[in-house]
């Protein structure tokens, strides 16, 4: 079977399983985790992102596991894919509320810290728990352990080239936390790029100027591993909708048909963090964005949605420990559609564990918050579409 089959049959059955369980196991959300307030499409596509960056690490692992040689570069694309629209969405969602004077800089970080840091404290705890399984006979002094630990946990606000613990590699089970570092940068940065913008909006411009030409420049010495742009997409799409929130319905007729020519281009095209990867980044988001594509609302989707940090940000604890383990035991996993079975089984138990991770660990925190938001906002806010908590349940980090 050709290598570029394999990988498509693959990718497919993955999403298939991802579907089939969010199915199962959107009986445990309530009408309150899934708003008629949020914007479905935008969460259909964070449901494809999430899932497809979880799904594209299972495949490497498939592809391997069925005797395949050579590099797995149609899911791998799709990975990147998945995190630049993360990338997007948090840029847009963030964007779009600082247009319209909705960003209140300590309420808003407070909010990202209660939407981000539950779950990834625990995610760090679990890998420094597994870990420890595979490191009882080693001994460590207390400071040395401390320092690593320190140093894992870090990882998600700046990014480490190496992190280990008791000399695990745990990047095998945190290596997607890289994502949250350009995240937390670009609400540093977004809180006073909104400030400028409520008083002064020609300087405003003139920043969004200088993003623009340092682009241009970094893309000039480099030409690929240039990351921090694509918050691009977002951004512009923000201003889209701010100066044309209703385009064209021919736009809209367009739209659809485009994204799956951007996305095809996107996973086709050669490199990953580029300048035409760029390019096609900003045109698929916006035509997914204004096509409204009736398939994105589809239930299974939102739940996806929903339980997407989760699906993206634990994705390693059970995949790290799993591929260990068939590879460490070759008396069990003794032929090919045993290994591949097994491995492809991540992606069944992925989902559940995500639901219940965003209903004990990832909700609480968020309701909290949104209860005490929801309580002092005052009358003459009606007015607003979504009210600030229940975009604050609705905004899904990456873990980017």
């Amino acid at each position: 079977m050709p290598f570029e089959l394999i990988q498509v049959i693959s990718m497919i059955a993955l999403y298939a399983a991802a579907i089939a369980m969010a199915s199962l196991c959107s009986s445990l959300l309530k009408a309150e985790d899934i708003p008629e307030e949020r914007n479905k499409t935008l969460d259909g596509l964070r449901a494809l992102a999430a899932v497809g960056v979880a799904a594209s690490h299972i495949n490497q692992h498939v592809c391997a596991y069925s005797g395949a040689t050579g590099v797995p570069h149609i899911g791998n694309h799709v990975e990147i894919v998945g995190v630049q629209m993360f990338f997007a969405l948090t840029a847009y969602l963030f964007t779009d509320r600082a247009l319209r004077g909705r960003i209140q800089p300590l309420q808003f970080l407070s909010g990202r810290i209660r939407r981000i840091i539950p779950l990834y404290t625990f995610a760090v705890a679990a890998a420094i728990g597994i870990a420890t399984l595979y490191t009882l006979n080693l001994q460590t002094s207390l400071a040395q352990s401390v320092k690593e630990i320190f140093k894992v946990y870090t990882y998600g606000f700046w990014v480490h080239h190496a992190i280990s613990f008791k000399g695990f590699n745990m990047l095998r089970l945190l290596c997607v936390a890289w994502t949250l570092s350009y995240e937390w940068a670009f609400y540093l940065l977004l809180i006073p790029a909104s400030m400028i913008w409520s008083r002064y909006r020609v300087a405003m411009f003139a920043i969004i100027a200088v993003a623009v030409g340092l682009v241009i420049n970094q893309y000039s010495y480099k030409s690929e591993q240039v990351i921090w742009p694509f918050f691009f997409p977002g951004v512009i799409a923000a201003f889209l909708n701010y100066y044309l929130p209703k385009p064209p319905a021919a736009v809209r007729q367009i739209a659809s048909v485009a994204s799956i020519a951007f996305f095809v281009l996107m996973i086709t095209t050669p490199g990953y963090w580029t300048a035409m990867k760029l390019g096609y980044a900003v045109c698929l988001f916006l035509s997914v964005y204004y096509g409204q594509a009736p398939l994105l609302n589809w239930k299974p989707l939102q739940s996806l949605a929903t339980v997407s940090f989760s699906v993206y940000l634990l994705q390693y604890l059970l995949l790290g420990p799993a591929a260990l383990y068939i590879n460490h035991n070759p008396e069990i996993f003794s032929n090919q559609a045993i290994k591949v079975a097994s491995v492809f089984s991540v992606m069944i138990a992925l989902i559940p564990v995500s639901f219940l991770t965003y209903l004990f660990i990832e909700k609480p925190f968020m309701t909290r918050g949104a209860s005490g938001s929801e309580r002092k906002r005052p009358a003459c806010g009606s007015e607003l579409k979504v009210t600030d908590a229940v975009e604050e349940r609705s905004l899904v980090s990456i873990g980017r």
